[in-house]
């Protein structure tokens, strides 16, 4: 397994990446992921564009996993990489739990 480090964003729902329109088949690979405990197989896409916090970013790979398929029950949708912010000053606020943008 490589050891990946970087990500912009790590979606954790198949099926939220199909309901975008994006196909299966237009995975540009596959690879393994370790996540708390355990090691999956993901799909990585190319996302067109993605906004967040008000920042937009285009051509944003995403590595995919099903979580049904995994029968794993999360209260969060994926883990934005901090190489989103990349070009932008911002500020993590834990004490307040937010993200400043600058």
């Amino acid at each position: 397994m490589k050891n990946k480090t970087v990500f912009n964003i790590v979606t954790f729902n198949l099926v939220q990446i199909l309901m975008l329109g994006y196909e299966r088949r237009e995975a540009k690979r596959t690879e393994q992921v370790e996540t708390d405990g355990s090691i999956v197989d993901t799909h990585v896409f190319i996302l067109h564009e993605m906004t967040c916090l008000g920042i937009t970013k285009r051509n944003v790979e995403v590595s995919i996993y099903d979580f049904f398929a995994l029968n794993l029950v999360a209260d969060f949708d994926g883990v934005l990489g901090l190489d989103f912010f990349e070009g932008v000053k911002f500020c993590i606020d834990r004490s307040k739990s937010r993200i400043i943008i600058q």
